[in-house]
Order: structure tokens, then sequence, then C-alpha cells
């Protein structure tokens, strides 16, 4: 009996580790911190053709986070407020309910499952928001990882859209994903032209024309003063795949600008693409 009860104790740990306090996503005051990153290319005509171009970047934060109650069709939620370097903003609201988050997009003024975190192996669960629909959502492997020291459930997940498209995604209870506070793929800037009304007869305009790009990458998200998990941490439980943050890479891979065009060789200094996903080159 001795015997049975000092092997429960050693493995007690183990059972309590597996077992811990569920952590909730939607919580006031987290915020999730981005890296920003606006491109400025301008393109120099005179009388109508081109004479020069240039290219700045400036690197900022991001920060999205739950602050204020706002209550829609009977239900209460929590604001998530946006704010770049150049503007401040809230499109979406989030609530949590039964392990399951909730996300209300003003925009098209409609409630969408964005996580479930009841999900096991196996289950199929309808979730997402990315253009105003839902994606199939295949819960492949499920397991506890750690973060800044604490344990968290981490979910692999096979995302399904547009037909046959398909894609591996990540889910963390309490954070969301590697990608932020969402987890689907949305990586590809919208291009801004300020001058265009400017440039009335293109054939003998003289100036300049200017297109920005505004970007941003997730690093990590906190609770106050303390840091919940970073982006490097959650990619580095994924197999195969590394956290997209690039120090000088010393071989030349498949890397794409923000514009989408192919990059010969070891990229300079900024934000690109490489496999479907954005990378900070430093």
């Amino acid at each position: 009996m001795k015997r049975i009860i000092l092997s429960f104790l050693a493995f007690l740990p183990f059972v309590l580790n597996a077992q811990h306090a569920y952590r909730p996503l939607v919580v006031d005051g987290k915020d999730w911190v981005s890296v920003y990153l606006r491109a400025t290319e301008t393109i120099h005509f005179k009388n109508g053709e081109i004479v020069g171009s240039d290219r700045t970047e400036d690197y900022g934060e991001m920060h999205e986070v739950l602050q204020g109650d706002t209550v829609i069709d009977g239900l209460s939620y929590k604001k998530v407020q946006t704010t770049t370097p150049y503007s401040s903003y809230s499109d979406f609201a989030l609530r949590e309910e039964d392990r399951k988050v909730y996300a209300y997009v003003f925009y098209f003024k409609k409630e969408f499952l964005l996580y479930d975190f009841n999900a096991e192996v196996g289950d199929v669960v309808m979730a997402g928001m990315l253009g105003g629909e839902s994606k199939k959502c295949t819960v492949v492997g499920k397991r506890e990882i750690e973060l800044q020291g604490e344990p968290f459930n981490y979910y692999a997940v096979e995302v399904t859209e547009y037909g046959n498209s398909s894609y591996r995604s990540y889910w963390v209870e309490g954070i969301g994903s590697p990608m932020g506070i969402k987890f689907e793929s949305d990586y590809m800037p919208v291009p801004h032209h300020p001058n265009e009304g400017e440039i009335t007869d293109p054939e003998t305009y003289t100036g300049p024309y200017i297109t920005t790009y505004d970007s941003d990458l997730f690093d990590y998200c906190k609770l106050g003063d303390s840091v919940l998990g970073t982006r490097e941490e959650i990619w580095s439980y994924t197999t195969g795949i590394h956290p997209p943050v690039i120090n000088k890479p010393s071989t030349p891979g498949t890397y794409y600008d923000l514009n989408g065009r192919r990059i010969k060789g070891v990229p300079q200094k900024g934000v690109y693409i490489q496999n479907g996903r954005k990378v900070v080159v430093k």
C-alpha cells in the first residue's frame, strides 16, 4: 500500500500540470502587441516620364487592447481597440462563454465563432471571421505547452477555405494564435495612393506618385506588465516550423516584398513574405 501511495505522489505533479485551470482569452486590459510597418514608395515623374524612385520604412507598434464594454443584441462584449502610430479604431468586439470565443464584426453586423477551446482531436469547428466567412477547422493535435513558465493548452488546426485550399494554424488558450488575436492569415497589405487625385493628366504629370503599405506582425501578448506569451515561443512548439523572425539569413530563400515581387538572394532589412507568412529581416 505504501508503494502505491509513493508511486501516486510521484505522478501527482504531472496530473496537476495536465489539468491546469483554464485561461480565458477575453480579459479586460489584455493587449496584443505587433510590429507595425508603414512602407512608402515614391515614383518621381517629369512630363509623364519616370525619372527616379525611392522607398522609406517607418517602424512602430500596434496595440489591440480589450477595453470598454458594449451590449449587442442583448449580449455583452469587450471592444478591441486597435491603435497604430497613425490611427485608432475599433472594428470588432469579443465575448467568451463556455471556453468559446466569439467575435462581433461591426462591418458585417454579425457574430462569428473565433475559437472553441473545448475542441478535442478529430473535432470539426466552423470558426473564423476574415472576409465575413467561417472556415472549416479540423483539430489534428492538442497538447500542453509552457509560455513564460506557465502551462497553456495548444491546438494544431487544419483550416480549409475557398473550396479545398487549406493551411495549418495553431490555437493557444488565453492568447489566440501565433498570428495574434486572430488565427487567420491576412498578411497581404492594401496599397494606398494618398496623392492619386492630384494627377489629372498622367501623360504630362510632373511630381511624385506615392504608394503606402501598412503591415503588422504579431510580437507578444500581455496583461498589465506581465507578458503571457511571445510569437517566438508559440512557433517554437510547431513541428518543422521556425518563428517568423529572421536575423540576417545566411542562405538565400524565396522572399517576396509587400508588393508580391520576388526578391533575389538575401533580402535587406525590412518586412517580407516567405512561405505565405510575414517575416521581419533585421
